[in-house]
């Protein structure tokens, strides 16, 4: 079962987000200023190894990255290797990618957000879900097809979504108080077992699980009604965009050309998956497959309008920053992203074009 945060990260049940261990690590690490980018080694061009945090366990949404290094592509940019690092209950991207560790990293733009707040001085620079993978699930038989249906409905909602469920519901001229909520557990039997109306999820993964055990489900998106945003970004710190441009460059550049080969065939992803997952994941390749083709669309969503794969366009940026008010959480377009080695990449490389899946 995979467990998320609101607006994209992704948390255990200890919900480590920005908890007292990451927060005093990067409390720490921005106080001594964090670390060099990356890891040592020598490519070619001097690169090293092209590190890479995940924001939680090895996972088909991270497809991208497994076929970049499965075709050497971050060896063709320029580094030696490429390694890809999970995360976990205790172990999340931003303190790796403020000390240094690894010169990507993967996060959500709440959690982005709140670490600025401890010093951190991150920034988004891709995302590779482009629209809000949050959403409420609710039996075919029985759907909620807008916000106004859940008033007086009980919804699960996992602890750690409170905020930002509420913050939708008051995007929607909800007051809160009118619905009400019960723990998820991380457990979406509740809805097929009738223990609750709907349940708050995550749409390439809940969603699947109850698929697969023959339960169907309605799906309000939360982006469609006035709660737009985005997931699983690429985040690096700021100081590493101004100071080392080419090598970030040479970094999007191969993982670009990863995710370019999932949209063509995601399927490709599905074996290296499995094979990085190990024996710690009971997941079938069934599952995986159904996750990658709902993780291809939202890659998808206005990639080609916006210009590329991975592009955050500056309306969506406002977008984000406006969601993220409503949870309480303030930041401001420039303080949270930059698009500018991203773009420079597409238009260098002619990568802005989108493939087409086969």
């Amino acid at each position: 079962m995979i467990v998320r945060t609101p607006l994209g990260g992704e948390l255990s049940r200890r919900n480590f987000l920005l908890g007292s261990s990451a927060a005093a690590a990067l409390a720490a690490l921005a106080a001594c200023g964090g670390g060099s980018s990356g890891s040592g080694g020598g490519g070619s061009k001097g690169l090293g190894v092209l590190t890479v945090q995940l924001n939680w366990l090895h996972d088909v949404e991270f497809g991208g990255d497994y076929l970049a290094q499965d075709r050497k592509y971050a060896q063709d940019a320029g580094f030696s290797g490429m390694e890809i690092t999970p995360g976990g209950p205790s172990i999340s991207a931003e303190p790796a990618v403020v000390s240094g560790q690894a010169l990507l990293g993967y996060s959500g733009p709440d959690l982005v957000a709140q670490a600025n707040t401890q010093g951190a001085d991150l920034r988004i620079i891709g995302a590779t879900l482009k629209r809000n993978p949050y959403i409420v699930m609710s039996p075919v038989a029985k759907p909620l097809m807008t916000p106004a249906d859940l008033v007086g409905k009980k919804i699960a909602v996992d602890t750690q979504n409170d905020v930002g469920f509420a913050a939708f519901l008051r995007a929607n001229g909800i007051d809160p108080a009118d619905v009400t909520t019960v723990p998820g557990n991380f457990d979406p039997t509740l809805l097929s077992s009738g223990q609750v109306d709907g349940y708050h999820a995550y749409a390439n993964s809940e969603p699947i699980t109850l698929a697969q055990s023959g339960f169907d489900t309605h799906q309000l998106a939360l982006e469609d009604f006035k709660y737009p945003s985005i997931g699983d970004v690429y985040i690096a710190t700021a100081s590493t965009i101004t100071d080392e441009p080419e090598k970030l460059k040479a970094a999007l550049r191969a993982v670009l050309r990863g995710w370019q080969d999932f949209v063509t065939r995601n399927s490709d992803a599905v074996p290296l998956t499995i094979a990085a997952a190990g024996s710690g994941s009971t997941a079938t390749a069934e599952f995986w497959q159904a996750e990658a083709d709902v993780t291809r669309e939202y890659l998808l969503a206005d990639a080609e309008a916006d210009g590329g794969l991975l592009l955050v366009p500056p309306a969506q940026q406002a977008q984000v920053i406006a969601s993220l008010g409503l949870g309480g959480i303030t930041a401001t377009e420039k303080d949270l992203f930059d698009m500018s080695l991203l773009t420079q990449v597409l238009q260098e490389t002619g990568m802005s074009a989108v493939p087409t899946p086969a």
